[in-house]
C-alpha cells in the first residue's frame, strides 16, 4: 500500500515538471504553482519512504562493526542506536508538529495551502517511521527478526 503512496507522487512529480519545462521553453509562459507543488509532494514522498525503508531494513547501519564486536557489546551498540533512532523520531515528531501548528495561519503562496498540511508532513513521515521503528524492536524483542541471509544490505 505504501509503495503505490510513493509512486502517485513520484508520478505527479514527473509529469509536473515535463510540462513546466514545455509550458517555459515552448510556450514561454511558466506555470507558478508547479514548483510549490513538486516541493511539497517530494516532502511526502520522502516521509513515506523512509517508514517503507525502515520497514524493508535498507537505512544504511554499521552490522559489519556490530557483527564483530564482542556479545556484549554488540548489545550495548544495538540498545544505543535504538534510544538514538527512537529519540530523534520523537524530537522530530514533536519539533514537527510545533513547526505545523506555529504556521497554521499561513497560506502557501501560489497554491494557497494551509502551511500546517505542507509542514504536518514531517510529524507525519515521524509517525510512519515511529510505527515502523516500534514493529522492529517488538519483532526483535520476540526473537523473531530476519536472518542475516534475508537482510537487504547486510554490510
Amino acid at each position: 500500500m505504501e509503495e503505490w503512496l510513493i509512486v502517485i507522487p513520484l508520478v505527479i512529480i514527473i509529469v509536473l515538471t515535463l510540462i513546466q519545462v514545455f509550458a517555459r521553453y515552448v510556450l514561454l509562459s511558466g506555470i507558478l504553482w508547479s514548483d510549490e507543488a513538486v516541493g511539497y509532494l517530494f516532502v511526502l514522498m520522502a516521509m513515506i519512504g523512509a517508514a517503507v525503508a525502515l520497514r524493508e531494513r535498507m537505512h544504511t547501519d554499521l552490522q559489519l562493526l556490530v557483527n564483530k564486536a564482542p556479545r556484549w557489546l554488540a548489545w550495548i551498540m544495538r540498545l544505543l542506536a535504538g534510544f538514538t533512532v527512537g529519540g530523534f523520531l520523537i524530537m522530530l515528531l514533536i519539533s514537527g508538529l510545533d513547526f505545523a501548528y506555529e504556521n497554521r495561519g499561513q497560506v502557501s503562496p501560489m497554491l494557497g495551502l494551509p502551511m500546517f498540511i505542507a509542514y504536518g508532513l514531517l510529524p507525519l513521515g515521524a509517525i510512519l517511521m515511529l510505527v515502523e521503528f516500534g514493529r522492529l524492536i517488538f519483532a526483535r524483542s520476540c526473537g523473531s527478526e530476519p536472518a542475516e541471509s534475508e537482510r537487504i544490505f547486510v554490510e
